[in-house]
């Protein structure tokens, strides 16, 4: 299922010495698509320090979002599922797989989910990883799913 060598990301390889120094974080966009989160995690990516942080990124393959992360040499993990809340367990269990991949390839400091619709699987790596987590919350009605998972 998941190929150990092909990260997507051949022009955001660093020296070693870079990624064993600098803070990885695991940006989760459940979408993948270029709307207003996407765009916005576009422009927090362009602008991250990268002497300080190594962004990795997961997102459904097959998305849009995918070429303009490369362009900003970020790693990419095209292991998530798209539009979840219209599918079966199945599709579910692979998002959770592909995110728990995409957690061991990273090995992050924090992770920091894009949209709160992909909440349980980011508290995967909270809960059981103790890995800090960020959830940028963009919509009004999503406060109330994160206050019942906290």
């Amino acid at each position: 299922m998941f190929d150990p060598h092909d990260d997507h990301t051949m022009n955001a390889r660093r020296s070693s010495t870079h990624q064993n120094t600098c803070r990885r974080i695991l940006y989760l966009d459940p979408a993948g698509q270029l709307w207003g989160s996407e765009r916005s995690l576009l422009l927090l990516l362009s602008r991250l320090d990268r002497s300080r942080y190594l962004p990795y990124l997961c997102f459904p393959p097959r998305s849009v979002l995918a070429a303009r992360a490369r362009n900003l040499s970020v790693h990419c993990l095209p292991y998530f599922q798209a539009r979840l809340h219209e599918k079966g367990l199945a599709a579910k269990t692979m998002a959770a797989t592909g995110f728990l991949y995409s957690l061991a390839r990273s090995r992050p400091a924090l992770v920091h989910l894009n949209q709160a619709g992909a909440i349980a699987y980011a508290m995967l790596a909270h809960r059981i990883a103790k890995i800090p987590l960020v959830v940028h919350v963009r919509l009004a009605e999503d406060a109330p799913l994160l206050a019942k998972r906290a």
